[in-house]
Formats: C-alpha cells, structure tokens, sequence
C-alpha cells in the first residue's frame, strides 16, 4: 500500500538499550478528507529518512500490522 502526503512531523530516533531504533513520521494525507498517519520507520530503515524534511511531499510504502496496530515503512521518496 502507498501514502501520499506532506510529512507534518519527524520525531526523534528513539535509541533503546539493545540498540534497536525507531523513528516515526507523521504524514497528513493528499485525499478529499486528509489523515495524519504515524509511520513507524525501524532498524536500518532509520537512515531511509536522512533527506526527508517536515514540508516533504513523499510517497510511502506501507505495512499495516494487525497484531499491533501500526503502520510501518518498506519505502520512503520525496516527491517535487
């Protein structure tokens, strides 16, 4: 599944004690009724997010996980 929107927020990597990461992106949706959607970015996935700006037009390619009700990335790509 892919999301088109504007990244609204970019928090901070969260660094755990095993050294496992997370970063999460909120993107507001580029439909008639807009959503801001958390995407969890993990692991090395982390470092897709180096050029990504709060502003950026992106499209990104999602997972949904039932079992824990997140989204998370496969893909990331700013769009001009």
């Amino acid at each position: 599944m892919e999301i088109t929107g504007k990244v609204v927020k970019l928090k901070p990597i969260e660094t755990f004690q095993s050294g496992f990461q997370k970063r999460t992106v909120v993107v507001k949706t580029a439909e008639q009724y807009p959503q801001e959607l958390p995407i969890d970015f993990l692991k090395d996935a982390v470092d897709k997010l180096v050029d990504i700006s709060e502003g950026s037009n992106v499209k990104v390619g999602v997972n949904f996980d039932s079992a824990t009700r997140s989204i998370g990335d496969w893909k990331i790509v700013e769009e001009v």
